[in-house]
Formats: C-alpha cells, sequence, structure tokens
C-alpha cells in the first residue's frame, strides 16, 4: 500500500491522490486521549499528528520536500524473500511515510505548542517518546537472579532491537530522546505531574518507584542506563542523533530536539558506556560514539565492566500494571470512538436536516415562486385587461369627444344658422316694417294729398255754390 501513496521513487511524501488525500485527511484527524482534566473529569484529547508538526515546526503553507513527519505503516514480509522474517520470525515491516501538513501554522497550532521552557512541545514529545518504548515493553523493572528489583532494557523482547541489533528508539522525531544517552532512557518518572489518564495522583507511575521531582515531562521514562543530566547529550554520544536529518528519500524526519540537544560544540568526554542491569552489551551499542574532538572522536567508549547493581523499591500502592493502564486507555479510545461516532452521526443527523430544510425551503420558495409567477401572470392578464379596457375608455372618450366636437360644431352650426336666419328674419321684418312704414307714409301722403285734392275739389264746389247763391241773393 506504501508505494501506491508515495509521491516518486526518491519522494517518500505522501502523494495528492485520491488515496492520498483520503489517508492524509484520516491521519491529520488521528486523535488520541492524552490526559484527563482534573477539573471537570473529561478526557483531554489531542489530533496527535497535527501537534507533531506544530512541535516539529513543518506547518506552513508550502513546505519544502523535507519539511514533514514520519507515519509507519505496516508492511507485511515474506519468509523466502525476507532473512531478517525467516531468522527472526519479526515478519511484520514498516513502510515509513512521509505527512506534509499544509497550513497557516497561526491558524493550526495553538501559541504555546513551541519547544523550549514557554511552551508544551517538550513534555508532550518527551512524553511521547517514552510512552512508546514502554507501550513496546522495552523498558520495565524486573526481578534479577538475587531476587532485588532492577530497572533494565528487556533484553528479552526481540522487538526492542533493530535488524542490526542496536536499540529501537521509536518514532523517528524519539531519536535523540530516546538514545540510550537521552531523557527518557536516563529519568526515573516524575512524582510532580498526573501524567496521563491512566493514573490519578501525582505518585502514580507504571513502575511503582518513588519517582524523581526532576522530571516535569512524563512518567514513563525510567533510569535504565544512569548517565547523569550533563552526560546526557545524544547529539555527542549518539551516531544516529547526532547525524539526524530528515530524508525525504527514506521518508525518516528529522529528530525533535530538547533545548539542551541543539548544542554540539561541547567537549565533554564519555568514559564508558554504561548497561548497569541490563542484559545487553557492545554489539547493541555500535551507535554510541564520540562524536566530538574529546578523546580523538569517532570512537566508542569502552562498555562498562562489572557494574554496580542498582535495587529499587517498588510500591504495589503506586504502581498501575500495564494490563491496568492499557485497560483505562482502551476504554478511554473506545470512549472517545463512539463519541466520535456520535458526533459523526449528530453532523451526518445535522446535514441531514440542513438539506431537508433546504429541500423544505426549496419546496416552498418554488410554491412561493408559482404563486408570485401565478400572481404576476394574473396582474399581467388584469394589467392586460386593464390596458385593453383602459384602451377601449379612450377609445369610447375620443369617440365621444367627437361626437361631443361634432355635436357641437352642429349646435354651432345650428346656432350660426338660427342666427343667420333671425338675422334674416329680423332684416325682412326690419324691412317689412319699413316698407309698410314706408307704404303707411305713401298712404298718409296719398290721403293727405287726397283729402288736400278733396279740400280744393270741396273747396271749389262750395265755392261754386256761394257764387249761385250770392248771385241768387242778389237776383232775389
Amino acid at each position: 500500500m506504501g508505494n501506491t501513496l508515495v509521491t516518486s521513487n526518491n519522494n517518500r511524501n505522501i502523494n495528492d491522490s485520491i488515496l492520498g488525500k483520503r489517508v492524509k485527511e484520516i491521519l491529520l484527524n488521528q486523535e488520541i486521549v492524552t490526559d484527563k482534566d482534573i477539573k471537570t473529569g473529561k478526557d483531554i484529547t489531542q489530533k496527535i499528528n497535527v501537534v507533531r508538526g506544530c512541535c516539529m515546526d513543518i506547518v506552513k503553507p508550502d513546505p519544502t520536500d523535507n519539511e514533514f513527519i514520519t507515519v509507519n505503516l505496516p508492511d507485511g514480509l515474506t519468509p523466502g524473500e525476507d532473512k531478517f522474517c525467516k531468522d527472526k520470525g519479526r515478519c511484520i515491516g514498516n513502510s515509513k511515510l512521509g505527512l506534509q501538513i499544509k497550513g497557516d501554522r497561526k491558524k493550526l497550532c495553538p501559541i504555546n505548542l513551541v519547544p523550549g521552557e514557554t511552551g508544551k512541545c517538550d513534555r508532550i514529545m518527551v512524553n511521547k517518546c517514552a510512552k512508546e518504548l514502554y507501550d513496546a515493553g522495552c523498558v520495565i523493572v524486573k526481578t534479577n537472579s538475587k531476587g532485588r528489583k532492577v530497572r533494565v532494557w528487556n533484553a528479552k523482547n526481540r522487538n526492542c532491537f533493530t535488524k542490526r541489533g542496536a536499540l529501537i528508539y521509536g518514532s523517528e522525531e524519539c531519536t535523540c530522546i530516546n538514545s540510550a544517552t537521552g531523557f527518557s532512557l536516563n529519568t526515573n518518572p516524575s512524582n510532580k505531574i498526573i501524567g496521563g489518564n491512566a493514573f490519578t495522583n501525582f505518585d502514580q507511575n507504571p513502575f511503582g518507584l518513588d519517582g524523581s521531582s526532576d522530571n516535569g515531562f512524563t512518567k514513563y521514562s525510567l533510569d535504565i542506563f544512569g548517565y547523569e543530566p550533563q552526560y546526557q547529550k545524544p547529539q555527542i554520544f549518539d551516531a544516529r542523533c547526532a547525524s539526524k536529518k530528515a530524508a525525504v528519500g527514506s521518508g525518516e524526519s528529522a529528530a525533535y530536539l530538547l533545548p539542551e540537544y541543539s548544542n554540539k560544540n561541547l567537549t565533554i568526554c564519555m568514559n564508558q558506556i554504561n548497561i548497569k542491569d541490563s542484559d545487553i552489551g557492545a554489539a547493541n551499542f555500535d551507535n554510541i560514539k564520540q562524536n566530538n574532538s574529546c578523546g580523538g572522536g569517532g570512537k566508542a567508549p569502552p562498555i562498562e565492566k562489572e557494574p554496580e547493581e542498582r535495587e529499587v523499591k517498588v510500591d504495589d500502592n503506586k504502581k498501575v500494571s500495564k494490563r491496568e493502564s492499557e485497560r483505562i486507555e482502551k476504554e478511554a479510545a473506545e470512549k472517545l470512538e463512539k463519541d466520535k461516532v456520535a458526533k459523526e452521526k449528530a453532523k451526518e443527523d445535522k446535514i441531514a436536516n440542513v438539506k431537508k430544510e433546504i429541500e423544505h425551503k426549496k419546496e416552498v420558495k418554488e410554491l412561493e415562486d408559482k404563486a408570485k409567477n401565478d400572481k404576476i401572470e394574473s396582474v399581467k392578464k388584469n394589467i392586460g385587461q386593464s390596458k385593453e379596457a383602459k384602451e377601449k375608455e379612450e377609445q369610447l372618450l375620443q369617440e365621444k369627444e367627437i361626437l361631443l366636437k361634432e355635436k357641437q360644431a352642429l349646435a354651432d352650426k345650428a346656432d350660426k344658422a338660427a342666427a343667420v336666419k333671425a338675422a334674416a328674419v329680423k332684416a325682412a321684418a326690419v324691412k317689412a316694417a319699413a316698407i309698410k312704414a314706408a307704404s303707411r307714409s305713401t298712404n298718409i301722403y296719398y290721403g293727405i294729398g287726397i283729402f288736400i285734392i278733396i279740400a280744393i275739389i270741396l273747396f271749389f264746389v262750395l265755392k261754386k255754390k256761394g257764387g249761385k247763391k250770392r248771385r241768387s241773393d242778389n237776383d232775389e
């Protein structure tokens, strides 16, 4: 499977194929229970690979090829093809792949996830590394042939040695911390931290020892080789640590360095390789060398001869057995998985409800849109009808106006005709009156003339009669 995930033959970083992206997603979301909140009693969890990336300072928007953390995927070995599988019976190997974490460090890493006294990384990484050796069954307190309790590297556990016989160190970032000259194998468990969900107080630890107040990091470390702090310099005394660098071709990341491991310019000398009570020898320490100028450099110090026995007292009241701690951790892991499944289901239910709500809203909107469209069509229809009615009304008004105008024109014409007729009648009347008046005047004149004529005639008649009478009188 590992070969289907690598970027190329010379680059074992997980690729960006569909499968690669899914594997990276799973690894980056991998959570473990690391402790229990003393106030609430709730488990404290961490996305362990993100935390590792933050502490190793490889979380970047565009990491280089060598900025990664190593993840191990199991590989099955075939006895006919692998000599170590055939000879030692260890037929489960590891495929080392590089996991890069692309992103904004400020968003992915809490501000306190940094090395040194001000950060949490030293404690997190030391505890993780020491626990790996404890979980592998490599650091134990056993009863020796004299019936005394002593701290040893478990020489009977073949999984505690590399193919070349050297002591294992766990994850690649633990090369220095888990060195024979490093912190984990030269410091007794802490008695000033609770140190994990398997423990309920400061005094408990996996070995039942009194513990050390000089250890503020972990309950899983054990002083097996007895190097004092000033000699815990794996960058000087352990070739694997001294030369450790990220190598994308092998999928092996750089080592995490405690602040005291960063200085390689030291002249301190190692007089011997301690083995103390462990049943191991020179073949298991070929990596322990003098890697500075002391004593010529590059040479292995002699193995400790006839080491003094270092008996320890085991208090069962302080001891949390491996079986018990595994039970507690298993229950915590199962609870975490159960809670995760419940959260996923709740998330899926929420998504389903949101989708359902969206569909409902969509249906409502469709109905509303339909109603709106129907209303619009109705309004348009009404507007069309209103427009038609309005046009008809306007037409009728226009026709009415035309009729009124025509009527007015006819009325005006009639009035004009009437006026003309009246004027004509008046003129005729005036004319008739004038004619009548003229006729009357003429008649008057005729009458006067006739009267005058009659008068004249009467005058002459009377005058004539008068003449005759006077003559008659005269005759008489």
